[in-house]
């Protein structure tokens, strides 16, 4: 059975490494376009290089600062210009701290808040208001917002939170 994900776009944000690296090798080995945005370039070539001819035309890679609005907009028209659209997005660039898990609350300046916070959050509005601005072209046509979800909709989902795949999920809001 062809995977529902075959021959559509995705743009992986933070891919150079853990679970950004393991969705983007799960898409491309499903059968979708990747494109792929990390700081790392490291990352992003070891992962390159690994692929064979036919898989690198299947994927896209640009080394972007996610927190710079200009870079994320440069990157997502290179995803578009090459692929022609863009079907979904997935986050997994984000931090801690720079001192992951090795501070407390209260010893977390202001400058390191700002550092967490421009990564976590400027970092999401920036990829999303480019990829939503209106005029998008080609920005995934069929999302179903505006209206209720379908009871077959839901299904699909509840379907896929009860299977293996979904092993790592542990609750939803």
């Amino acid at each position: 059975m062809a995977s529902s994900i075959a021959n559509k776009v995705f743009i992986v944000m933070g891919s150079a490494s853990g679970m950004g690296l393991a969705t983007a090798t799960t898409l491309l080995a499903k059968g979708a376009f990747p494109g792929l945005c990390d700081i790392n370039q490291d990352g992003l070539s070891k992962f390159i290089q690994s692929l064979n001819e036919p898989q690198r035309n299947k994927v896209i890679t640009q080394v972007v600062d996610i927190t710079n609005r200009a870079a994320v907009a440069s990157f997502l028209h290179s995803t578009k210009k090459k692929f022609g659209r863009i079907d979904g997005i997935a986050r997994f660039a984000g931090t801690a701290s720079h001192r992951l898990g090795h501070q407390e609350i209260y010893e977390i300046d202001e400058t390191e808040y700002n550092f967490v916070m421009d990564i976590n959050v400027r970092g999401i509005f920036n990829i999303l208001g480019e990829a939503l601005k209106p005029g998008g072209e080609g920005t995934a046509p069929d999302v179903p917002l505006g209206r209720l979800g379908m009871a077959s909709e839901v299904a699909d989902v509840v379907a896929l939170l009860l299977s293996d795949e979904a092993r790592y999920v542990t609750g939803a809001t």
